[in-house]
């Protein structure tokens, strides 16, 4: 009697040491042997150890079974765009500054009548030429911002001047177009207009 319990003692931990899925296939094959179904061969190796012969295919009890490894991708699916891509355009240069044209040019001696500006500053005043007459001057208008500014519209101002009764020689336009000089000889008058103020300053 003790000679049976150590044998079952002994089958009990043989078949603990078996695999899981090992373990699991020789119940269901220990089962199908008391009901007459064993289709299974078992053999035992030299070595001590279990071959199933199922078909053509053998493999050992302490064998790992063969698996796939699957893998699973969650996130979400974008569909295609159903709308044809944006045509790339050719670059193209900024368009040039496009300057009005104005009713006088810079420094024009105006003979009709306008409207003149009213914030004025002269200076030297006491050398204006002797028997000058009264003249009205086209000149940048003094609100606008620096010449050349994306948006700006140039635009006119006119200021009166008091000119030499002689000859204009020269007139200089400097180039951002805020100053004038008439260049009567022994005379000059520059024009500045810039700030929202309109200078002008006599010379001998």
């Amino acid at each position: 009697m003790i000679l049976n319990r150590l044998s079952t003692v002994c089958v009990c931990a043989a078949m603990t040491l078996v695999a899981p899925a090992s373990y699991g296939n020789d119940i269901v094959d220990f089962l199908r042997a008391l009901r007459g179904h064993d289709h299974h061969h078992h053999d035992i190796h030299p070595g001590g150890h279990h071959i199933h012969r199922a078909g053509h295919r053998r493999w050992r009890s302490h064998d790992r079974l063969p698996h796939r490894s699957v893998s699973i991708h969650v996130g979400r699916v974008y569909p295609h765009s159903i709308y044809p891509p944006a045509p790339v355009l050719p670059w193209a240069p900024a368009p040039p500054i496009v300057t009005p044209v104005l009713p006088h040019a810079l420094g024009e001696l105006v003979t009709h009548p306008v409207a003149l500006t009213t914030n004025v500053r002269v200076r030297n005043a006491h050398e204006i030429a002797p028997g000058a007459r009264p003249a009205i001057i086209a000149v940048r208008d003094p609100f606008l911002p620096a010449w050349g500014t994306p948006g700006c519209v140039e635009q006119l101002a006119y200021v009166r001047v008091f000119i030499p009764p002689v000859p204009l020689r020269e007139v200089e336009v400097s180039p951002r177009l805020t100053e004038i000089k008439l260049d009567y000889g022994k005379w000059e008058i520059e024009i500045r207009s810039r700030h929202g103020v309109i200078e002008v300053e006599y010379d001998d």
